[in-house]
């Protein structure tokens, strides 16, 4: 993000940066790279997130961003969003950023290479928390536009026991069933598997996200009071 700040007689835009504690437990808890058991600079892969949200948020069309994701919430629970979106993707048209590798790199300050900065985003790709398309108006540019997936993203925080912040929390029966869910391979889109769930396995792990959840957060309290 940036701000507007003044000494020795100029006003420039300065850059800030955003780490915040849920996005880093978000990485570390879905983000995993077989072979190996944690994954590498998860703090890099959060600090991404937390930009692409800011510039989500600056959008001219935010407003209207967010109606989107509502409408596209309730499509989902009257069972409308049942499909492949590898074979029919969702049209989305509101909330769509362009923000090259290198762009991101600079306003973050991370100063790292564009591949580095790819890669990151790639995991968010991976795990359906963020999106992904070229320009639909201009075949010939190709400029990749990014958009945030607030309903995955929100579902992902829930199951670690955070909310994302400026948004209401998700009605039960769109939460993840499990607290801990496992590692999301490269090639395996894991909201278009939630999607295609049929309503009967939806039923089914609204009621082992009840007991899930209420078991999580007795351990929690439990632990907190030192029991």
């Amino acid at each position: 993000m940036t701000e507007h700040g003044q000494g020795g007689g100029h006003d420039r835009r300065l850059n800030r940066v955003v780490l915040r504690e849920e996005f880093v437990a978000l990485v570390n808890a879905y983000c995993h790279e077989p072979p190996k058991k944690k994954v590498s600079a998860p703090y890099i892969t959060a600090i991404l997130l937390s930009q692409l949200l800011y510039w989500e948020n600056r959008c001219r069309d935010y407003d209207s961003f967010r109606i989107e994701e509502h409408e596209r919430l309730e499509r989902f629970a009257q069972g409308r969003e049942l499909r492949n979106e590898a074979q029919q993707p969702p049209v989305l048209t509101h909330g769509w950023i362009y923000k090259s590798a290198q762009e991101l790199s600079e306003e973050t300050m991370l100063g790292l290479a564009d591949s580095t900065i790819l890669l990151h985003l790639r995991r968010l790709l991976s795990i359906g928390v963020l999106e992904k398309r070229n320009n639909p108006n201009y075949h010939w540019d190709r400029r990749i536009q990014y958009r945030v997936n607030t309903i995955r993203l929100r579902q992902l925080l829930f199951a670690i026991g955070y909310n994302l912040e400026g948004w209401p929390i998700l009605p039960e029966e769109y939460r993840l069933a499990d607290i801990a869910t496992p590692p999301f391979s490269k090639t395996e889109d894991a909201f278009s598997k939630i999607e295609n769930q049929t309503t009967q396995n939806r039923k089914s792990n609204y009621r082992k996200s009840k007991s899930n959840i209420r078991d999580y957060y007795r351990d929690y309290s439990r632990e907190r009071a030192g029991v």
